[in-house]
């Protein structure tokens, strides 16, 4: 979200991250940092009342760690969880944001060989699947709230300045890719 946040400043947005240390943030020049437990709208929910959009971007890594069980509850719930806070934030609000944007992933469709995909294709079966479905569920609730709903079902993205793109170089490094 760091090239996200840096691009809406240069473009003259106001913009806020919630954060669960917003003194160890390390946000770029211009982006305003507000406390968050990850699961209710305490201390940030008057933020959505000045709010055009929410971009919801909450989630625990997925490529940090190997997936225990532990690991996978936490990805789940992260992104579940926040979603249901947004969704209550908004409901709290006397005045709403025109949209939620929520990047999801192209996780949902689970694994596919060639064949194309759209997003009138069904979910997978698969863990990721499973968590992407539930995610979106967790805020499709704002579209009852007159919350226009957008979900991307993007790719991984590489960047070589932040995630997935180091590890995948370092296990090339080790002929290990």
């Amino acid at each position: 979200g760091r090239a996200l946040t840096r691009a809406l400043v240069e473009r003259g947005d106001e913009v806020w991250v919630l954060t669960r240390d917003p003194q160890e943030a390390g946000l770029p020049q211009g982006v305003k940092a507000a406390g968050w437990d990850g699961r209710t709208p305490a201390g940030w929910g008057p933020l959505v009342a000045k709010a055009d959009a929410i971009i919801h971007l909450a989630g625990a890594n997925i490529g940090a760690r190997p997936w225990s069980n532990a690991r996978k509850q936490l990805i789940r719930s992260s992104r579940v969880e926040t979603g249901q806070a947004i969704v209550e934030a908004i409901r709290q609000s006397e005045q709403r944001p025109k949209v939620l944007v929520q990047p999801v992933g192209v996780g949902y469709y689970g694994t596919h060989a060639n064949e194309p995909l759209d997003e009138t294709a069904p979910a997978g079966s698969d863990f990721l699947a499973g968590v992407v479905v539930d995610w979106e569920n967790a805020t499709a609730p704002v579209e009852g709230l007159g919350v226009r709903r957008v979900i991307l079902r993007t790719g991984v993205v590489l960047s070589p300045k932040g995630g997935v793109l180091a590890p995948f170089v370092f296990q090339n490094r080790l002929f290990a890719g």
